[in-house]
């Protein structure tokens, strides 16, 4: 399951063994992962929309978030991990909707959590988020010690 970036080019091709999870809601071993991969003006990529096209887009895809859905999305929700790159709108539906937790990217230094949120952008350093989403744990692997924190 995959959703681009602000500056990636090109979506995958439809025989990559991958799916797009933008603007969709994929089943997967009890849980549900819902997408949406594009965020606010900010180099010139494809994937970058006004906020009022944002809010739009994002409020098409809230009825697919239930207590047992993950929001995958690039960008983080305004105001959480964000460095000043969050989406108002992602940060009304976590507050407004419920859904189990929210994963993203793009504010490479911000990596880690808060609350349900997770970024877990690396920018080219060598570590990575593992969600337990069962256990309600996640563990931070990489340059140190992997760390086992409930959430």
């Amino acid at each position: 399951l995959y959703i681009m970036g602000n500056d990636d080019p090109i979506e995958f091709r439809a025989e990559a063994p991958c799916v797009s999870l933008h603007g969709r809601k994929v089943d997967l071993h009890g849980f549900s992962f819902a997408g949406y991969q594009n965020g606010p003006p900010f180099m010139g990529g494809p994937f970058e929309r006004p906020e009022f096209e944002l809010e739009k887009e994002l409020l098409a895809i809230a009825d697919l978030l239930d207590e047992r859905t993950v929001l995958v999305t690039h960008h983080p929700a305004r105001g959480i991990l964000d460095n000043g790159f969050g989406v108002k709108a992602i940060q009304e539906m976590s507050e407004n909707r419920h859904f189990l937790a929210h994963i993203h990217g793009h504010s490479h230094s911000r990596f880690g959590r808060q609350g349900m949120h997770f970024n877990v952008a690396s920018a080219g350093k060598n570590r990575a988020m593992l969600i337990d989403l069962q256990a309600h744990t996640y563990a931070v692997l990489g340059d140190h010690d992997s760390l086992c924190l409930p959430w």
